[in-house]
């Protein structure tokens, strides 16, 4: 997807999701994500009853078999992938019903869709494909996505390995 070209999404350069190092632990409540402007929330009967900053979905630790990577071997076999995301609604909805919000369910779906359907060679690739698809699908502004290897095939030890993206709707 082309970015700056009047495509849904972009990329955005701001250092992460907790901004310039961020340790890259996925979402949280205090980090993940931009914050919107503040609203004031009003009660059934008129009344003040919160102000919020923003609202965030999201989902940490699908694990996902899908066939991407470098080598051949990778391609043929797959492995298990690992995804976290997190999206920021265009409209932060609490009114209690699922259909005025994004499920988080239908996140995962999406993730589902794209790393069991699609191949990629880089998980930089596939992470940015499931965020536009995200951006694409959802009333949200912001999407982040973490894409994770448990068992790359390198010569060190390590718990694995990761890409992550963060695309936002131009304008916001």
């Amino acid at each position: 997807m082309a970015r700056g070209s009047g495509e849904p999404g972009q990329r955005d350069t701001g250092g992460g999701p907790g901004g310039a190092g961020d340790a890259g632990g996925g979402p949280s409540a205090s980090s993940r994500g931009p914050c919107a402007s503040s609203d004031a929330l009003a009660s059934p009967d008129g009344g003040l009853r919160a102000s919020r900053s923003r609202l965030q979905i999201s989902f940490e630790g699908l694990e996902l078999y899908g066939r991407h990577g470098v080598a051949d071997e990778e391609q043929a076999l797959g492995q298990r992938f690992v995804v976290d995301a997190a999206v920021t609604p265009l409209e932060a909805d609490l009114s209690d019903e699922l259909d005025r919000t994004v499920s988080y369910v239908s996140l995962m779906e999406v993730a589902e869709e794209v790393v069991t359907g699609r191949s990629f060679r880089l998980i930089e690739s596939l992470a940015e494909a499931i965020a536009e698809e995200m951006l694409a699908r959802f009333p949200v502004g912001r999407v982040w996505v973490r894409v994770g290897k448990p068992h790359a095939p390198v010569r060190f030890a390590v718990r694995g390995v990761f890409a992550e993206v963060e695309l936002s709707r131009l304008g916001r």
